[in-house]
């Protein structure tokens, strides 16, 4: 009986404290080289990494990456090779055309993320940072059951600065 009452008590805890932006502790800082980012735990959120940030996130406690753009964007192949050299797993999840972000889409970026958890940071990128708010805001909507306005919130904080990004994320949530 004790034993069942505190698996409740604890899954009423987890519950109420993913539920809001004000329990979600964002951070902002610089990463790598000179890369700004945000984070949110031991996951860190950015545009874009340059080469030289990517040597150094190793020497940071990184473990791996995933890049939510398209290999048609970069020079995926050298991103890769660069973080494998160091030891980094590295990820690349492409982010649904025309911003049209989906349940499916956003468990595979979470179900990545949860696998590696364990060994280290991770750094999720785009470009500009944008596509990873439009996922963040999904993320905690659907994973962490936050409210609609706090999702977008969140994603705000994050890294969603982009008029078009922001319609994306409230396109996704509006069909919740």
């Amino acid at each position: 009986m004790i034993q069942k009452f505190a698996v409740l008590a604890f899954l009423a805890i987890t519950l109420l404290s993913c539920s809001s932006t004000s329990t979600v502790k964002t951070e902002h800082l610089v990463i790598g080289d000179s890369l700004r980012a945000s984070k949110v735990g031991d996951i860190y959120f950015s545009g874009q990494p340059t080469k030289e940030d990517l040597i150094t996130l190793k020497s940071q406690g990184f473990s791996t990456v995933i890049n939510l753009r398209n290999p048609k964007e970069h020079d995926e192949a050298s991103e890769k090779s660069a973080l494998e050299r160091e030891g980094i797993k590295y990820y690349n999840i492409p982010f649904p055309e025309k911003l049209a972000i989906s349940d499916a889409y956003t468990d595979d970026v979470f179900s990545t993320l949860e696998r590696h958890k364990k060994t280290g940071k991770t750094l999720i990128h785009c470009s500009s940072g944008n596509r990873v708010a439009i996922w963040l805001g999904a993320h905690f909507y659907m994973h962490h059951k936050m409210s609609k306005e706090d999702s977008i919130s969140t994603a705000e904080k994050l890294g969603l600065t982009k008029e078009k990004a922001e319609k994306a994320l409230k396109r996704y949530l509006q069909d919740k």
